[in-house]
């Protein structure tokens, strides 16, 4: 696991590439409060972030290992409410590709939105009944003018 994790750290922008629609959409929303709420570490969140040139589109990066509790517990999304000081989580939405963001979210209180990916089960996804359900990116535009 060592070894995994050490070349990972070396490697995890290899073959990471930003979703389409995803730079039209930071764009669009750029005035709105963001975060980045994931189970990967901190570190090699914030790193892929700076490298895909997206972190200053978000106010707060939550990683797995911020937090005593990961997602899909509401604690990371939580924190990432209360540190943008956003009060009503009703007046938020948790997007993300897998079960763990939705029920994250959904305990949180806030709204959810599935998005299908190549990483997760879309029928996992969808199973987790996410408030909104999307294909691309670049429908978040639609949904939330």
């Amino acid at each position: 696991m060592a070894l995994f994790k050490q070349y990972y750290r070396q490697h995890c922008i290899d073959h990471t590439r930003v979703y389409p629609g995803v730079l039209a959409v930071l764009k669009r929303f750029h005035r709105k409060k963001m975060a980045v709420v994931t189970n990967k570490p901190v570190r090699v969140s914030g790193y892929i972030l700076d490298q895909l040139r997206l972190s200053s589109y978000f106010d707060v990066l939550i990683g797995g290992d911020s937090l005593p509790n990961k997602k899909p517990h509401p604690e990371p999304v939580l924190s990432a409410l209360k540190t943008m000081r956003l009060e009503n989580p009703r007046r938020v939405v948790m997007i993300g590709d897998g079960p763990n963001d939705v029920e994250s979210g959904r305990a949180a209180g806030t709204y959810t939105c599935g998005i299908r990916s190549n990483i997760g089960a879309p029928k996992k996804l969808l199973n987790s009944k996410p408030d909104f359900a999307i294909s691309t990116m670049t429908e978040l535009m639609r949904i939330f003018s």
